[in-house]
């Protein structure tokens, strides 16, 4: 009869496998939030040319898992940067090569995002 022992190449392989599969199918959500107080806009207004750009950062656990949903709340955001009426909003994810340095140490851990708010306010 013969025996089946575990092979550690085997074993090896199927690990590799198991966390390059989590880092391709990880995924994080990103929600804007906004109270109808203030005017934020991802269309164009009248007299809104002067441009801005707020950086974000999050952080996300477990490949991207924790937290479920991160949050940007518009309000907080653009207003400590003094930004109180926008339009053209968009969000850019940057990654820079500590964001990735980081999510490669940690085998999807820890996986720190930064995103850049751009849009144009009034004048």
């Amino acid at each position: 009869m013969k025996k089946n022992y575990l092979r550690p190449d085997i074993f090896l392989h199927e690990i590799c496998l198991g966390v390059v599969s989590l880092f391709l199918f990880s995924c994080s959500q990103l929600h804007l939030t906004s109270s109808q107080n203030n005017e934020y806009s991802f269309g164009r207004r009248a007299n809104h040319t002067l441009e801005f750009k707020v950086p974000i950062a999050q952080e996300f656990f477990l490949w991207g898992l924790f937290p479920e949903k991160g949050e940007i709340n518009l309000e907080k955001s653009l207003g400590a940067a003094g930004v109180h009426s926008a339009a053209e909003l968009q969000i850019i994810e940057e990654t820079d090569w500590k964001d990735t340095l980081w999510s490669v140490l940690s085998l999807g851990l820890y996986m720190p995002r930064h995103y850049v708010i751009k849009g144009k306010s009034p004048i």
